[in-house]
């Protein structure tokens, strides 16, 4: 299967040092690999010699690799601002299949006022999606 994705080569520093990072982005599901080299394999790896040790850090589900991430609106009504209140009424009012995201992060992630209050966030899920 071939996906649309994103190559990005950068030179982070830090007290550490410097190193080379790259990554590797899969556009649909947003989920990215990052190998982390030194400047000396690095650039032993772009000259023609291959096969250098880096660290990996994969994406914590990697099972999404190569599907498309789907995005929707949820919203439900919540008796107070609580956020484990919220979180309850999102779980509830989420199709199944999806995931809420239920950090509620911003001022819009409410509104309304006493009994009228609403939460409101994202949900996601992960779909197969034709390739060549």
């Amino acid at each position: 299967m071939i996906i649309p994705g994103t190559l990005t080569i950068s030179r982070p520093m830090s007290s550490e040092g410097q190193w080379i990072e790259v990554t590797i982005r899969d556009d649909g599901s947003r989920e990215s690999i990052t190998a982390k080299l030194t400047l000396e394999d690095f650039a032993m790896a772009v000259t023609g010699l291959g096969y250098r040790p880096c660290e990996m850090e994969i994406p914590e589900d990697p099972s999404r690799l190569g599907f498309l991430k789907e995005r929707m609106q949820v919203s439900a009504p919540v008796p107070t601002g609580n956020r484990s209140d919220a979180a309850a009424a999102i779980i509830a009012a989420t199709p199944e299949g999806w995931e809420p995201d239920l950090y509620f992060k911003s001022q819009g992630s409410f509104n309304g006022c006493g009994s009228n209050l609403v939460a409101h966030t994202c949900a996601y899920r992960w779909v197969k999606r034709g390739g060549k």
